[in-house]
Parts: structure tokens; C-alpha cells; sequence
């Protein structure tokens, strides 16, 4: 088909993200939080390290790996910024490779005592054309300064998926000018799995002046 002066549509189909629905393909995994067992753990051999108030971004992940009370896994334990007031932090894991992290985090006191536990669901969404991520706020009280990170190995090679929906550019000459209009051409599923490492992100506020 070619174009004419009467307006002839020329169409060229590109493949282009649109959105992601997240589903399970596993309808739900058991909450291993109560299996915790924070005390047991020799803090003085696990490595520290620093969140700064203000960080975004990703942050390290120096993996110890230790069996507190549901086999073995990676630990990871961070010191929190010293916020005199209560804030929300945000925690992202994003899928690597189609690999995702499910983090279970723990919330310690200055005695390294476990305060508070969160943990959920992986939703994944989309949030650029390339990245794939769940996101879990996390509210710090001032009693809080340390914060541990770890995942249920039960859920290890467990699999989710998404929908990728695909969106057809259609290329309309009207006589005059090219114009570019998106049209759903359909959907596919994309699995990932659960995984014991991963990227996080983590956003947390400044310290109030």
C-alpha cells in the first residue's frame, strides 16, 4: 500500500510496552514472619551498613547468610538514620533479569530487639520501559535503628507472572502530516522468579532541621 494525496493510511505495527498487570501464578505463599527468630542472631558477625538520611537509590547488599528460623538465607542489616520523629521510608525491589527479591524487613532497636515486622505480597508494576519493580512503604518510629532485611527460602524458584500488554504504533498520513496513534494489539505473560538476592531501592527522607 502506499501513501496518496487523498490520505491513504500507511500502518507500521512497533512492539511497545503500554503497561503491567501483576499476577500470581502460585495464588499465595504462607506468612513466614511469625517463624522469625531475630534473637538467635549473632549481630557482632553480621556487617553493618549505613543508610544516610536522604539516600535514593539502590543500596548495598552484603549477604550473610544464616537459618533464623526458617533455613537458610541471605541477612542483610542496615543502620537506620536518626530520625527524631516518625518517617516513611520506601522500599523497592526490582526485577533483575526476571529474578525478584521478596524482602521480609525487621525493625531493631538500639539492643538490636525486633519492634516490628512487614512483609507482602510482591505487586510488580511497571515504572520506566525497562523496569519491573514492587514497592512496600516501611514507617520508621524513632526507636528504631536498625533495620534487618531478609526472604523466605521456602519461596525460592517460586514463580510469578505479569501481563505485558503490547501497543501497536499505527502511522496515519492525512495529505499533510504523519501522526502517530497508539493502538492495543494484545498481551503476554511474563514469568519471574522468586529469588534470594536481588536489586533494592531504598528512598528515605532528610533529617528535619
Amino acid at each position: 500500500m502506499r501513501d496518496t494525496e487523498e490520505g491513504v493510511v500507511l500502518r507500521t505495527f512497533i512492539a511497545v510496552v503500554a503497561c503491567v498487570v501483576c499476577s500470581w501464578v502460585s495464588t499465595s505463599f504462607a506468612d513466614s514472619s511469625s517463624r522469625l527468630k531475630i534473637n538467635q542472631l549473632d549481630f557482632d558477625k553480621i556487617p553493618v551498613i549505613e543508610i544516610e538520611a536522604g539516600h535514593h537509590g539502590e543500596i548495598t547488599m552484603d549477604p550473610t547468610l544464616r537459618n533464623i528460623g526458617q533455613g537458610l538465607a541471605p541477612v542483610y542489616l542496615y543502620r537506620l538514620p536518626k530520625y527524631a520523629t516518625e518517617q516513611q521510608l520506601v522500599l523497592t525491589t526490582i526485577v533483575n533479569r526476571k529474578r525478584v527479591f521478596n524482602p521480609i524487613v525487621v525493625l531493631l532497636n538500639d539492643e538490636y530487639q525486633p519492634t516490628d515486622t512487614l512483609k507482602g505480597d510482591v505487586s510488580l508494576h511497571r515504572v520506566s520501559q525497562v523496569e519491573v519493580s514492587s514497592s512496600m512503604p516501611i514507617v520508621v518510629k524513632p526507636q528504631h535503628k536498625y533495620m534487618l532485611i531478609t526472604t523466605d527460602p521456602a519461596n525460592f524458584g517460586k514463580q510469578l507472572s505479569y501481563k505485558k500488554m503490547i501497543t501497536s504504533i499505527v502511522k496515519v498520513y492525512d495529505g499533510n502530516n504523519m501522526k502517530y496513534l497508539p493502538v492495543t494489539s494484545g498481551s503476554r505473560d511474563v514469568n519471574v522468579f522468586m529469588a534470594n538476592s536481588g536489586r533494592l531501592v531504598l528512598s528515605a527522607p532528610y533529617l528535619e532541621n
